[in-house]
């Protein structure tokens, strides 16, 4: 394991982001936060001159301050290297075209250190025509592992974003250094997956209220999420169902089955974009998936088939 040089790492992921990309910088780097910082960017597939331009315009100028062009075309396996790479004790993560409040370092630093946390997550804005629209999470609160992945499940009281989180190091490199990474494309629900393997292995959550995050409404690019997305939700579900099995942990179990309907609830909305596509089986591919995820939550079968064993093999493939 590095050394860690720093207090936190703050790591930035952009994929062709270079109108927000200063925006997202300048937020880290005039943080009201007086303990030691690193700034790691993971550019990742941009198709443009200038990111590489701003890029260098500020390693050139802050020695915290490095950058790495990758061909991951995921978030997924640009934050793993960006966490390899990591030399805080603490890590963060913010999206090229968000930025942070002034005080996200300082407020989430010294609430993960008072109480010795694994985990803090705070609340968020969504950022649009310069209009912001609070998302605040309801009070402050101390959290077991238990209680805090049951909230998670549930999505609503602990959002499942990774970038309204400040992580211990160690919990993410456990999950990189314990999973080969086979192939690297994109998907969706990452967020879900790896909030679920650290919160499962921490001790102390916080929850805080305090509103530190600034979600960028005005880049549509990346609102845009692929149709078949549903197929990650059920895979997803599945993956984290087989990890609970395999450990054993009844209690833990208990409660993702408990989370089945606000789980339907976010299968129905991806299924909703199938309409789009005027597919004649629709009707048929939704029935199957609600079946399926239906066998996960209240059967707790071991998926064998095709779809879930090519996530598995392409994505992520536990030793």
């Amino acid at each position: 394991m590095k050394e860690n040089n720093f207090d936190i790492s703050v790591i930035i992921i952009t994929h062709n982001q270079v109108a927000y990309l200063n925006r997202a910088i300048d937020s880290v780097l005039n943080q009201n936060f007086d303990k030691t910082y690193e700034i790691i960017v993971i550019s990742d597939s941009n198709n443009d001159n200038k990111t590489e331009e701003i890029l260098k315009s500020y390693k050139d100028k802050y020695d915290n301050f490095n950058y790495y062009n990758v061909e991951n075309h995921s978030a997924f396996f640009s934050r793993n290297d960006g966490i390899l790479k990591a030399k805080g004790k603490y890590i963060c993560f913010l999206d090229g075209d968000d930025f942070y409040h002034e005080n996200f370092l300082k407020v989430m630093f010294k609430n993960i250190t008072k109480y010795n946390a694994d985990i803090v997550c705070c609340s968020s804005y969504r950022y649009k025509n310069n209009k912001k629209i609070s998302y605040p999470l309801r009070k402050k609160c101390v959290l077991n592992k238990y209680n805090a992945i049951k909230k998670l499940f549930f999505d609503a009281y602990i959002r499942s974003f990774m970038t309204i989180k400040m992580y211990r190091k160690d919990l993410l490199l456990n999950i990189v250094n314990n999973f080969q990474f086979k192939k690297k494309f994109n998907f969706v629900y990452e967020d879900s997956l790896t909030n679920f393997l650290a919160f499962k292995n921490s001790n102390i959550v916080i929850n805080i209220p305090d509103l530190l995050y600034f979600y960028n409404k005005d880049n549509v690019s990346s609102l845009t999420r692929a149709i078949s997305c549903y197929q990650d939700n059920i895979n997803v579900s599945a993956f984290i169902m087989n990890n609970i099995k395999e450990s054993n942990d009844e209690k833990l179990l208990k409660i993702f089955t408990h989370s089945y309907f606000r789980k339907k609830l976010l299968l129905a909305f991806d299924l909703s974009k199938l309409n789009k596509l005027k597919n004649p089986n629709t009707k048929k591919i939704k029935k199957t998936a609600y079946k399926e995820l239906k066998e996960i939550y209240k059967k707790h079968l071991i998926r064998k088939d095709a779809s879930y064993n090519d996530f598995l093999n392409n994505l992520i493939y536990k030793d």
